[in-house]
């Protein structure tokens, strides 16, 4: 999230003050100054984590496959995977495993990182609905059958995925 502040405040207060105010289901866990020389939070981010979890009735559908890891293995090391994305203005296909970054499997969630830039955003139900698809599993998966929690935002650095919350500053 991006704010501007009319003066500053510590970061340990900003993050009291935004929880206070913040609808159920929404937890701010860190308030940060950017760099003056940085972007935008939004126009700098390239990726994002999530943790996903299926509904208990999708999730027992599942039970029959013994190792989701070794799928989702599979899954990433087809040729590609293409989706017809829809936008305002148009429609196009798009190869989605170049946008992935990480997927896997632990403790009952799926974990994800993959493109949450302006140009190529895809969204984890997309990745999911098309793993399912891929496990031969013909179910429509939606924020009613997922639970999606966003773990962290990341920008490119170097070359390299990293952290907003690293490049940013505790006041």
């Amino acid at each position: 999230m991006d704010i501007d502040l009319v003066k500053e405040i510590p970061s340990v207060e900003g993050v009291t003050r935004l929880n206070d105010e913040m609808v159920d289901g929404i937890k701010i866990l860190s308030f940060k100054y950017l760099p003056d020389k940085a972007k935008n939070a939004m126009s700098s981010t390239e990726a994002a984590l999530y943790k996903v979890r299926l509904s208990d009735k999708i999730a027992e559908e599942l039970k029959d496959i013994l190792d989701i890891s070794h799928r989702i293995d599979e899954f990433m090391s087809q040729d590609n995977c293409i989706i017809t994305k829809k936008t305002k203005n148009s429609i196009r296909e798009l190869d989605i495993l170049p946008l992935i970054y990480e997927f896997y499997y632990k403790n009952k969630y799926f974990y994800i990182k993959c493109s949450a830039s302006s140009g190529d955003n895809i969204k984890p139900e997309v990745i999911m609905n098309e793993f399912m698809r891929f496990i031969g599993r013909e179910v429509e998966l939606d924020r009613v059958s997922l639970s999606i929690e966003r773990l962290e935002l990341y920008t490119e650095l170097d070359e390299n995925l990293v952290s907003l919350d690293e490049i940013g500053i505790n006041k």
